[in-house]
Order: C-alpha cells, then structure tokens, then sequence
C-alpha cells in the first residue's frame, strides 16, 4: 500500500478516533462536529479504505470447495469444501497435483507486490526423505525452472524456493527431523511467503503445531518476472514405492494490480 494512502487512513481514523473519545471536541474549522458529520468521515474512512482494497489489490482465498481447481492423479486427489486431499499411489515417482489458474486479463504479475499464505499437514507414514512437496505460486513441478516462488519438502528439508525460468535459489528454513516432535507428518505448518519484485521473497513459517508464522529466511537471487497464469499450485510426488498423502486447509493470495 503507497506510504501516502497508509498516512491519509491514519490521519483520518486518528480524528474518527479523537472524536469518539469527545464528541463535543472542535473540529479544527472554528465550531464542534455533529452526529451526522461524524458519520461522514467514518464512512470516508470506511470507503478510502475499501477504495484501496478494490481498486490495487487482487484477492484470492480458496477453502477447495471446487471453485476452480484441477486435480490430477492416478490416486485419488479431492477437492471439497472441507479442505484439499493430495495422494500418491505405490509407484514410484506417481505424482499428485492441484493447481488454481488464474487467466483474468494478465492479472497475475511478479511484477507486483504478492504474499501467499497456506496451513497444510502430512501423512506419510515415514520420515519426508522420500517425497518431494511443493506448494509455490507459478509452476508447481518440484524440479521445474519455471517462474515461481512458494515451499518445497525434499530429503527431510522444508525449503524457502524461488525460480525465474533460468535458474532456481532455495534456502532451507527448517528440517524435519529435527522439527518438534522428530517429523513434520506429525504436525500442521501454517506459512507464508511475501514477494517484493527485484528484491526478495520472505519466508515464514509456524513452530510444528502453532498459528503464528515467524520469519525463516530470504532469498534474492532467482527472483521471477513478468505475467504467469499458472496461478496456485499444490504438487506431491513420492519417491519410492509408498504411497503418500498431504492435506491442505486454505490457500490465500493477494497482489497488487498490475498498472495498466
């Protein structure tokens, strides 16, 4: 959000505020302020907000309940409403994949402020050495170059990842077995990764078990670029010849409108 936009919401809710707190107090212009003018600068506040909201921010929050996702999987991947099913079958390398496109008039942009926020747990009857995970935005596929930024499980690491087609950063935030209880298959992880174009990307994750994310790491190599509309993709694959299974809560996107 522009520094000035932040600075006038202030500006405003500070007065919405003092008057609240006295509602005889002088307005600044030479008498005191009225009910009704009251109520026109808390609807100003509301409505500068929600302006800002509208008009530069794309919005995406997903429960999975089949409001656009494509699964794919010789499995039995599903999309309800209670949440995200990923699984695997005995072969090795079987793949499962979920992913949301998002075509709308190039409004997906790395060239635009985004985070992108998911709560996710595993059942994979073992430690993590054998599967590859990857929740990212842009291309899902675990070893792909494409543009992306997002997580990746791989050989007991949780890694913060980034790609932009050519090359690829990861960093590792955590390993699983050292996370709190000796696996991540015993916990939920709630994370979240913050992208500034031709900066970094930030990436946070919970303590095993709990709902605030603290920051991890970041990268600032490999950044992505330009339009994609690969959108939100969730992608299990495992490596050996035990089937494996993720679960995924929500997935949440929000992005600066590209300028046109």
């Amino acid at each position: 959000m522009p520094r000035d936009a932040d600075a006038r919401i202030k500006n405003l809710e500070d007065k919405v505020a003092q008057l609240q707190r006295n509602p005889g107090a002088s307005s600044g212009i030479g008498r005191t302020i009225g009910t009704l003018e009251k109520r026109v600068i808390e609807d100003t506040v509301s409505d500068t907000i929600l302006d800002l909201a509208w008009n530069k921010y794309f919005y995406l929050m997903s429960d999975f309940a089949s409001d656009g996702w494509s699964v794919t999987s010789a499995a039995s991947p599903s999309v309800t409403g209670s949440g995200l099913t990923l699984e695997t079958t005995t072969t090795t390398d079987n793949r499962s994949l979920a992913y949301r496109q998002i075509k709308f008039q190039q409004v997906m942009s790395f060239n635009e402020e985004s985070r992108f926020r998911t709560l996710f747990y595993l059942d994979i009857d073992s430690t993590a050495a054998d599967i590859d995970y990857s929740l990212s935005i842009g291309s899902g596929i675990p070893t792909s170059l494409s543009n992306r930024y997002g997580f990746r499980l791989h050989n007991n690491s949780f890694l913060g990842v980034c790609s932009n087609g050519i090359t690829e950063s990861t960093v590792t935030l955590f390993t699983t077995n050292t996370a709190q209880g000796g696996g991540v298959e015993a916990f939920i992880y709630l994370v979240e990764a913050r992208y500034y174009p031709g900066g970094r990307v930030d990436f946070y994750t919970s303590e095993a078990g709990s709902t605030q994310v603290q920051l991890r790491a970041s990268l600032t190599t490999s950044l992505p670029s330009g339009y994609d509309e690969t959108g939100i993709h969730f992608d299990l694959y495992t490596r050996t010849t035990t089937a494996k299974r993720a679960f995924v809560d929500f997935a949440e996107y929000i992005q600066k409108r590209p300028i046109k």
